[in-house]
């Protein structure tokens, strides 16, 4: 024991048996309080008493143990007690106070033990063999290390011996029931470290624990069915070496996790395993049928590159900042040449017009576009005095790079793309034709109007290059067919709609009579028919249910009992169709949103009717006022309605939704609630938005507002309103993602069409605000349409249609203003007089007119001329008979002009071909991005200076009418293209007159 004992002998008058004793504490040295063999605190005087001093680890002297009377066995815990009491005695009897010397216990040393920190029994402690303060004992089933430590320690000693012990490369030692070593994958993944090593021998972030992190979060659950589900969803043939090599390094890693018990992120082996895996997952995902491991070697940091030399890293990133230096002196000595090019024949500083773009003298011939410099007589046959087009983009891209705007190359593009859509002769280079013309002013104002749509758009954000741009709007998924990516872990206390007030109303209730008997005759007008459902086969959709849903009853029944409280479920004896359930992520980490699988209800009805939804395209239509003063046009601010599908049932179509989940062998749990994501719901919600709208307060449901105050400046939906400068433009982010993405799909010969298509609907997307960009597109649709789903070549054309809008998606920016000029002229000249009739026009008057372009565009298509295409080509035309008259007129509105022919110039058999065409799902004219492409072609506007008297041609007719002669689609796309250039630049002020000065000046928008 550490404690000190001496034998005490009596006085030296006295002839007695010594006594033993242990010696604790004193109050004052030599004075000491002792333990009698008895348990008896006695203080003792060493100084009067005959005593001997036992050593540690020595015999009992010889010639006292007859004569001594020594302790029994006594347990540590009973020694412990008797010494806090000797202490306490000590202090009662001294002057000073002696410091506590604090409790000791035996612990579970063993890191990799099941015991680590608890304390050893006093019946085991007595069987252990101890050196100091360590020791070993015997528990039964095996041997344990112990240790003695102060027992304020116990707490945090597990932690502490577990937080540095032993091998990193290790995560202990772990059995399952049958004394097997197992652990299961996700509570290893729990268990990893990842540390930090001075000599890791990879660069950049560690993929192991990022890739195991997101296979234990992901719907797989673990490595087996991770690789399963890839070779599900990622095409791959199951038979080639990539799907082989795939799985045996995902059983390597199952093995070293799950039953070697290895911590796989701390070992540099297996980081390139990972690495492997990553590898072999992006070239799949690039080309499932022919993997394309093409820049993918730099995850596997080899010391030998594929040429065969050795890698020189450091050596190659200083050549890289030496070659960046002398580039830049280059190009300064450029600038500076350029300069002195500009002095030498006289350019001015820069002034206020044009906003930083400089002033340049004009030519005494500037007017008829011939100058006598080299070149410049050339470009008289594009330019006419006034004319913003051809732009010189070396000019432009100065202009930028003067004014500190980033990546002032996109000036040169965006000019170039302006010149090509205006003039249709992108092969033409403008900075040699307009070498010798000076730009005029309009140039300059649209030179600024690029600078500003430039500066708006700010710097591109950090980490995101081409190909993290290029993947990031591709890592969502087909919801419909694909599990979903941002799913959400099952937490009760986070539902929210479990915590909330609701208050669901009767949907039939609320529905106007016409589509509340659809709701009563659902059976008819909504469901398949049993001849239909034959006829489309067995649904082999499985309905996702969130594991912990999925695995444990308990909580499932407590998920419906609440819903049930809340009114959102019902109870029937049957059920016409199974339902899932599963979680995702919200904006707020604080709740999640319940999400209901109705995939195979869908599968049972007809398909739901044509819903109208909202684009960024509806802010165009705003029209506003400026401001008086400085003060904004107008505010903005955003409301969100709380649980909204949430708040209307029916009992009508419950039984479609039946949960899984039977409480007896005759009830059935059912969402009573409408799922408007199902098709049942689609039927009625257009029916129902304006009524909703309408009677928010009636049906108590609140509204969440986006802040207290509303704002004049503010984002939603990807869009950007502001309300100062009566302007609506797309995030920045938005843009550079598209554009840094589009620059990428460039730089390869062969892409995944699949790639191409994501891309366009972005880039269709960020046109909404200004349509008349998408007639940057045409070879592309038909490129897509031929090769989806496959990896293609990508043609000439389509790369040229990638370059024009990469330059025109920075003017997306367009005016929510209305501020037209009322003056309305007419005009008519010939030989031998002239004549001008003037009048002012309201702003009722005005608007009016703009509602009629918009109405014309969305016209529905007439569903008999749809029903008339499967019976062929000549019932269409019959029916196209029956829809126009031969008097021209007689079928259309009073509030709508009159077209001067029916369906343009004698085109009704070739639109009836189209039509007919149009029906075979095979046809690429089905394709929504055609749709848009053809959509947009309709919404330029018909320049005139008074209100329409002929109904214009619709383009698509044309289109289809020539589509067997390429040249002449070919021009009939030039001259659709021609005014998409002056529309990008709508908020240059343009003449009404083409050769004079004297005409009223107002923005394109206003016409």
């Amino acid at each position: 024991m550490a404690a000190a004992q001496d034998v005490l002998g009596p006085p030296p008058v006295m002839d007695s048996f010594f006594d033993d004793h242990i010696a604790d504490y004193g109050p004052h040295p030599p004075e000491w309080v002792g333990l009698s063999p008895d348990h008896e605190l006695e203080p003792v005087d060493l100084t009067t008493t005959r005593h001997v001093v036992l050593g540690r680890r020595e015999d009992f002297p010889g010639h006292l143990a007859a004569d001594t009377y020594a302790f029994d066995p006594i347990p540590r815990a009973d020694l412990e007690r008797l010494r806090r009491r000797a202490n306490t005695m000590a202090m009662v009897l001294g002057d000073q106070v002696i410091a506590d010397v604090a409790a000791r216990v035996w612990v579970f040393s063993d890191a990799d033990s099941d015991r680590l920190g608890n304390r050893v029994a006093d019946d085991q402690l007595s069987n252990a063999v101890t050196i100091g303060a360590r020791g070993l004992v015997d528990v039964g089933d095996k041997v344990e290390a112990i240790e003695e430590i102060d027992e304020s320690a116990v707490s945090g000693y597990k932690d502490s011996k577990r937080a540095g012990h032993g091998d990193l490369r290790t995560i202990g030692h772990h059995e399952d029931s049958q004394k097997r070593r197992y652990i299961p994958f996700a509570d290893a993944v729990a268990l990893f470290r990842d540390t930090k090593f001075t000599d890791w021998g990879f660069s950049g972030p560690r993929a192991a624990k990022e890739f195991l992190n997101a296979i234990n979060e992901g719907a797989a659950a673990d490595l087996t069915g991770y690789h399963l589900q890839w070779l599900k969803h990622s095409g791959v043939n199951t038979h080639t070496a990539a799907a082989h090599e795939h799985k045996n390094l995902i059983e390597m890693l199952r093995l070293a996790i799950c039953r070697d018990q290895l911590d796989v992120t701390n070992i540099m082996a297996f980081e390139l395993v990972v690495r492997r895996l990553v590898q072999i997952e992006l070239a799949v995902a690039r080309s499932p049928s022919s993997p394309d491991y093409q820049n993918l070697d730099i995850l596997m940091e080899s010391t030998i590159t594929d040429g065969g030399s050795a890698a020189t890293k450091q050596l190659d990133n200083w050549l890289t900042e030496r070659l960046k230096e002398r580039a830049n002196i280059q190009k300064q000595s450029r600038l500076a040449r350029e300069e002195a090019s500009h002095a030498s024949r006289g350019s001015k500083d820069k002034g206020e017009e044009g906003k930083g773009w400089k002033k340049k003298k004009k030519s005494s011939n500037a007017a008829g576009g011939q100058v006598d410099h080299s070149g410049g007589q050339h470009i008289a046959k594009y330019r006419t005095h006034g004319d913003p087009f051809p732009l010189p983009p070396a000019w432009v891209e100065r202009g930028l790079d003067d004014s500190g705007i980033v990546f002032p190359q996109r000036g040169r593009w965006a000019a170039h793309a302006l010149n090509c859509l205006a003039l249709q002769d992108p092969n033409s280079d403008f900075d040699h034709l307009l070498s010798g013309l000076e730009p005029n002013s309009t140039q300059k104002l649209v030179a600024s109007h690029i600078q500003e749509s430039l500066h708006l758009a700010g710097e591109p954000p950090g980490g995101l290059d081409g190909a993290s741009a290029l993947n990031e709007p591709c890592s969502s998924k087909d919801l419909y067919q694909e599990e979903p990516k941002n799913l959400a872990a099952y937490d009760f206390k986070k539902v929210k709609v479990l915590h909330s007030k609701l208050y669901p109303k009767s949907l039939e209730s609320v529905l106007p009579q016409h589509a509340a008997s659809l709701v009563k005759r659902a059976a008819t007008m909504i469901e398949k028919s049993a001849k239909q459902v034959a006829e489309d086969g067995p649904c082999r959709i499985k309905p996702y249910w969130d594991p912990a849903l999925r695995r444990s009853p308990k909580a499932l029944k407590k998920l419906m009992v609440t819903l049930a409280n809340q009114g959102l479920i019902t109870f029937r004896t049957k059920v016409k169709e199974k339902i899932g359930i599963f979680f995702v992520k919200k904006k707020t980490p604080k709740w999640i949103r319940m999400v209901i699988d109705a995939r195979r209800v869908n599968a049972m009805h007809q398909s739901p009717p044509c819903t109208r939804l909202a684009t960024p395209r509806s802010y165009l239509d705003l029209q506003l006022q400026e401001g008086q003063g400085g003060e904004p046009a107008a505010y903005g601010i955003e409301a969100d309605v709380n649980d909204c599908f949430y708040n209307f049932f029916s009992e009508t179509v419950a039984s479609w939704f039946g949960i899984d989940c039977p409480l007896t062998v005759a009830e059935w749990e059912q969402f009573l609630i409408l799922l408007l994501g199902g098709s049942p719901g689609l039927c009625m919600r257009f029916e129902t938005d304006k009524l909703v709208e309408k009677a928010f307060h009636d049906l108590n449901i609140p509204l969440t507002w986006s802040s207290n105050d509303p704002s004049p400046v503010f984002e939603t939906v990807g869009i950007c309103l502001d309300f100062k400068q009566c302007i609506a433009y797309n995030k920045s982010r938005r843009l550079w993602r598209a554009f840094l993405a589009g620059r990428e799909l460039l730089r390869r010969n062969v892409v995944s069409v699949k790639l191409l298509e994501i891309w366009l609907g972005h880039m269709t997307s960020i046109f909404m605000l200004a349509p008349h960009g998408l007639s940057c597109f045409f070879h592309i649709y038909k490129f897509v349409t031929l090769h989806r789903g496959k990896r293609a070549k990508m043609w000439k054309t389509v790369r040229a249609e990638i370059r024009l809008a990469l330059g025109v998606m920075w003017l997306t920016r367009t005016s929510i203003k209305f501020n037209p000029i009322h003056q309305l002229d007419a005009g008519d000249s010939s030989s031998n007089a002239f004549a001008l009739l003037t009048t002012w026009a309201t702003t009722a008057e005005l608007k009016d007119t703009c509602k009629w372009r918009e109405a014309w565009r969305f016209r529905p298509f007439p569903e008999s001329l749809i029903d008339a295409a499967d019976n062929g080509r000549e019932e269409v035309l019959r029916v196209l008979r029956t829809l126009c008259p031969e008097v021209p007129g007689e079928a259309v509105p009073d509030n709508e002009l009159k077209p001067a022919a029916p369906f343009g110039a004698g085109l009704l058999g070739q639109y009836a071909d189209w039509i007919v065409h149009s029906k075979d799902p095979t046809s690429w004219l089905r394709t929504s991005a055609v749709r848009s492409q053809l959509r947009a072609t309709r919404q330029k506007r018909v320049e005139v200076d008074v209100p329409a008297l002929v109904r214009p041609i619709d383009p698509r007719l044309v289109q289809m009418a020539y589509g067997q002669s390429r040249q002449f689609a070919r021009a009939v796309k030039s001259e659709m293209r021609k005014p998409v250039a002056k529309d990008v630049m709508e908020a240059v002020p343009r003449l009404d007159c083409a050769g004079g000065e004297a005409g009223a000046q107002c923005p394109t928008s206003d016409r």
